[in-house]
C-alpha cells in the first residue's frame, strides 16, 4: 500500500512540474515573471502569517461583515 502511495505522490509531483514549465514559458513569452517556486508548490510551502491569531480573527470577523461585542 505504501508503494502505491508513493507511486501517486510521485506522479502529482511530476505533474506539477511540467504545469510550471508550461506556466513558466507562457510568462516568459509575454515578458513577465513566475511568482512561485516549483518547490514551494510541489511541498506546500506557504509563508507564514506574521499577524497574531487575535489579528487574523478580527480580520475575518470584518472581512465576513460580522459585529461582536
Amino acid at each position: 500500500m505504501q508503494y502505491v502511495l508513493s507511486r501517486i505522490r510521485q506522479h502529482e509531483q511530476e505533474v506539477a512540474y511540467k504545469f510550471y514549465i508550461s506556466d513558466l514559458l507562457f510568462y516568459q513569452a509575454r515578458g513577465k515573471t513566475q511568482e512561485q517556486r516549483y518547490a514551494d508548490l510541489v511541498f506546500n510551502r506557504k509563508k507564514a502569517d506574521p499577524r497574531s491569531a487575535d489579528e487574523i480573527a478580527l480580520d475575518v470577523i470584518k472581512r465576513a461583515g460580522l459585529h461582536v461585542e
